[in-house]
C-alpha cells in the first residue's frame, strides 16, 4: 500500500466548548497561547469527537505538553477524549515545506499521534465552514508528527454545499511499519 484516504462518516457536529484557560491547561500552555477569534476550543466531530483548539503560533504548538490535571478538568467533553491543536501560518511567514497547517494530537493516555485522520477531518470541515464563504471544493494540507520526529502530511478535501461541509476526505501516503495477515472464514 502506498496511500490511503478516508471519507468522514458524518457531517460536522459542534459540541461542548471550554474556556481558553481550561483548554490551555490541557497542553501546559497559557491562555495567551490560545487563539479564539475564529473559534473557541470546542469538541468537533465528523464521526469521532476531538477537543480542537487553534494556537497563536508555531512556538506555542511546539511547547505543547499534555497535562493529566488539565485533561481531567476538561475531558471527556461530549465524547471528546483527545486534544487536537493546530496553527495556521501568518500571511508571509514560512511554514513546514508543503503544508499550510501544523497540528498535534494527544490521546487520553497523553501520548502523541503522528497522523490522526479523524481529527484532521473534523478540523478541515470546521475550517472550511469558518474560513471560506463560497461553496465548492477546498484543499487543506496538515503537517503532523513533526515535533515528535515522525512527520506526516495529511491532505483534506472538503466539499461544501450551502455553506456546510457535505463531504470530507482525508488521506496521505503510507509506509509499511509491520506486516500481518488474518483469516476471514466465508459466511455460510
Amino acid at each position: 500500500m502506498i496511500g490511503a484516504e478516508l471519507l468522514a462518516p458524518e457531517p460536522l457536529s459542534r459540541r461542548g466548548r471550554v474556556a481558553p484557560e481550561t483548554a490551555a491547561a490541557c497542553l501546559s500552555l497559557t491562555t495567551e497561547d490560545i487563539r479564539t477569534d475564529r473559534h473557541w476550543p470546542q469538541a468537533f466531530s465528523v464521526g469521532l469527537p476531538f477537543l480542537i483548539m487553534e494556537l497563536v503560533s508555531r512556538d506555542a504548538l511546539r511547547r505543547a505538553v499534555p497535562s493529566r490535571s488539565g485533561y481531567d478538568k476538561a475531558l471527556p467533553l461530549d465524547g471528546a477524549r483527545a486534544v487536537y491543536s493546530y496553527v495556521r501560518p501568518l500571511a508571509g511567514s514560512p511554514s513546514e515545506p508543503g503544508s499550510e497547517i501544523q497540528a498535534r494530537n494527544f490521546s487520553p493516555r497523553l501520548t502523541e499521534d503522528p497522523a490522526t485522520g479523524s481529527a484532521t477531518a473534523a478540523a478541515a470541515a470546521m475550517l472550511a465552514e469558518t474560513s471560506d464563504p463560497s461553496d465548492g471544493a477546498l484543499i487543506f494540507r496538515f503537517a503532523q508528527g513533526v515535533d515528535m520526529g515522525r512527520p506526516s502530511l495529511l491532505v483534506a478535501r472538503v466539499l461544501k454545499r450551502a455553506g456546510a461541509a457535505s463531504a470530507v476526505h482525508v488521506g496521505g501516503r503510507c509506509i509499511n511499519v509491520m506486516r500481518g495477515s488474518f483469516y476471514l472464514p466465508e459466511a455460510t
